[in-house]
């Protein structure tokens, strides 16, 4: 799997990308590795672009990535979070882990374009150029 994050602490940002075969471990290590960061914080928003990602899970998985993430107070806050995607599989994966937090806390959205996320993550979509740009930047490491 190939992960990459930056953390946008004056945006209150975090954008994930994932490429590649990606596993539950590999959510479960990319998940920790960010938590782990000095600039995380948990009410932060979360972009994750899934778009370059092949889901190798099932539902029994998800449900246990939900739940690790519910039961960790230093990973689970109030906040928005985007899943980037363009193929049904990975709308099916982000779908189940909406349909399984079973709460309001985090508020959750499947959309295919940057725009899009960038509107449910911060209401207007003025930085789409520099997000774009990162997640461009992030593709080609």
């Amino acid at each position: 799997m190939i992960f990459e994050y930056r953390i946008l602490k004056e945006k209150k940002l975090i954008i994930q990308y994932y490429g590649g075969k990606s596993s539950l471990n590999d959510f479960y290590n990319s998940i920790t590795v960010v938590a782990n960061n000095v600039d995380f914080n948990p009410n932060m928003s979360i972009l994750n672009d899934l778009r370059d990602c092949e889901i190798i899970t099932d539902e029994k998985s998800i449900s246990q990535l939900t739940e690790f993430v519910k039961n960790n107070k230093k990973l689970y806050a109030k906040r928005k979070t985007a899943f980037l995607t363009n193929s049904p599989k990975q709308v099916v994966f982000s779908t189940l882990l909406i349909n399984l937090k079973n709460e309001s806390l985090v508020s959750i959205k499947v959309v295919s374009t940057i725009k899009s996320a960038l509107m449910h993550l911060t209401g207007n979509a003025e930085d789409y150029e520099l997000i774009n740009g990162i997640i461009n930047k992030m593709k080609s490491k």
